[in-house]
């Protein structure tokens, strides 16, 4: 693996002032209640990248402003790409940051070989999976 790239997408950010606070609640609540983009999770996967690397995209993944992801661990087994990060928080207390949430672009170049050409689903944490898209 290499090339670890994860881009929030955009934030979620509590506001200094109460009186902001309502741009916050409506911009949860979509999210919650599944009217936008940012609950499909999108995984790709380009096998024609140049110099013998795929480069794998997942979209979607949320993270709290304070977590970064530093690395991943990819296994393919069967039909299966296995894409376990390793997640970093900047805060001292395990508990995520409750009102800050950052949608986040994950991607990564890993070693072309025919067992990745053969994938058809992602299985993200081990637990979130999805389909993924051969491009």
């Amino acid at each position: 693996m290499r090339n670890l790239s994860a881009q929030c997408i955009y934030g979620l950010h509590s506001q200094e002032s109460e009186n902001d606070l309502g741009n916050l609640n409506e911009d949860l609540s979509v999210i919650e209640n599944g009217t936008s983009d940012l609950d499909k999770n999108i995984s790709m996967i380009y096998l024609a990248n140049s110099e013998g690397f795929a480069l794998v995209t997942i979209e979607n993944i949320v993270l709290d402003c304070s977590s970064y992801i530093v690395d991943v661990d990819v296994v393919a087994e069967g039909d299966t790409l296995f894409v376990d990060p390793k997640i970093i928080s900047t805060l001292d207390s395990s508990g995520p940051v409750p009102d800050c949430l950052c949608p986040t672009l994950v991607s990564f170049n890993i070693e072309r070989t025919s067992k990745f050409s053969n994938a058809n689903y992602l299985v993200y944490q081990n637990d979130l999976v999805m389909p993924l898209e051969n491009r």
